[in-house]
C-alpha cells in the first residue's frame, strides 16, 4: 500500500530494502520510476492554484464542477519553468507521445511536521516511508527499495515534465547497487493517481465553497514567512532578485491563472 487509508499496511510491517535495477536504457520512461529533474516545487503548486480558480469559476458561473478527472494546466511563471535550484526526484505517472506527467518529491529542508507547511502543501503532500508520518492509518506511500531518508514528501499535484532530466534517481545507500534506482509498484502508482484525483477534488470543493480560498492560500504560500520550504529564498523574492522587471504578485497571479488550450487528462 498505501496511498489510501486501509486497516493495515503490509509494507510497513515488512519493508523492502532490496535493490531495484531498472532498464539500462536511460531514455525510457516507465510509470512508477523515479527520475532526477530540475523542476521547481512551484510548478506543482501553481498548477493546483490554476485548476482551483477554474473550478471556482465553473461553480459560481454555471454551478458545474470539473468532475473526477484531473485537468493538467500549462501555467508557467518566471519561477516555475523548470529552473529549480537543484535536481529533484520525480515520480513518473504517465507517458504519452507528447508528454511525461510527474509528481515531485521534496524534503522542504527536512521539515517533517505537516502543520509547519503552508496550508496548500498540507492539502497535497503525502509522506513517503520512513517519514515519521508514514504509518497506519495515515495516507502514505512506499518506494522500492524503501526511501533512504526520513522526511520526504510526495507532492500530489501532477504536471507536465518541463525541466532538464538528469537520469534516474540513483540509489546511494551503502548496500545499494551501483546501477540501482527507486520505483513505485504498479499498484502504488495507481494508488497515487487515485490520491491525486481525490486531493484535487477536495481542493476544488474547498475553493468552490470559499470563493477567496485560492487567493488566500496563494498569498500564504508566497509569504516570506514560508520562504525556506524549498531551501532557497522565497520564490517571490527570488523572482525579484533575478530581474528588475519581475512581475508584481498581481501580475504573477494573472499569468498563473491565465487560460490554456493545452490540457491532458489522466485515465481513471
Amino acid at each position: 500500500m498505501s496511498a489510501a487509508r486501509v486497516d493495515s499496511c503490509a509494507r510497513c510491517a515488512r519493508p523492502n530494502h532490496r535493490a531495484y535495477i531498472p532498464d539500462p536504457h536511460p531514455s525510457i520512461y516507465q510509470p512508477g520510476d523515479i527520475w532526477a529533474a530540475r523542476e521547481h516545487v512551484s510548478s506543482a503548486i501553481h498548477r493546483l492554484f490554476k485548476a482551483s480558480l477554474l473550478a471556482a469559476h465553473s461553480i459560481y458561473a454555471s454551478r458545474r464542477a470539473f468532475g473526477s478527472a484531473i485537468t493538467w494546466g500549462s501555467a508557467r511563471s518566471r519561477r516555475s519553468i523548470g529552473l529549480g535550484p537543484k535536481s529533484r526526484p520525480c515520480l513518473i505517472l504517465q507517458v504519452t507521445a507528447q508528454d511525461v506527467i510527474i509528481c515531485l518529491l521534496a524534503s522542504f529542508d527536512g521539515e517533517s511536521r505537516l502543520s509547519a507547511l503552508p496550508k496548500v502543501l498540507q492539502y497535497i503532500c503525502i509522506p513517503i516511508h520512513p517519514h515519521p508520518l508514514a504509518r497506519h492509518p495515515n495516507t502514505h506511500c512506499h518506494t522500492t527499495p524503501e526511501w533512504p531518508e526520513e522526511g520526504m514528501w510526495l507532492i500530489a499535484s501532477p504536471f507536465r515534465l518541463q525541466g532538464r532530466v538528469e537520469g534516474r534517481w540513483q540509489d546511494r545507500r551503502p548496500q545499494g547497487s551501483r546501477n540501482g534506482s527507486f520505483q513505485l509498484s504498479p499498484a502504488e502508482t495507481e494508488a497515487i493517481i487515485r490520491a491525486c484525483e481525490q486531493k484535487q477534488s477536495h481542493w476544488e470543493a474547498l475553493c468552490g465553497t470559499h470563493e477567496k480560498a485560492a487567493k488566500n492560500y496563494l498569498e500564504e504560500y508566497e509569504a516570506p514567512a514560508n520562504a525556506n520550504v524549498e531551501g532557497t529564498p522565497s520564490p517571490a523574492a527570488s523572482v525579484t532578485s533575478r530581474s528588475k522587471n519581475s512581475p508584481r504578485l498581481g501580475a504573477l497571479r494573472k499569468k498563473i491563472f491565465s487560460g490554456s488550450k493545452s490540457t491532458l487528462n489522466l485515465p481513471e
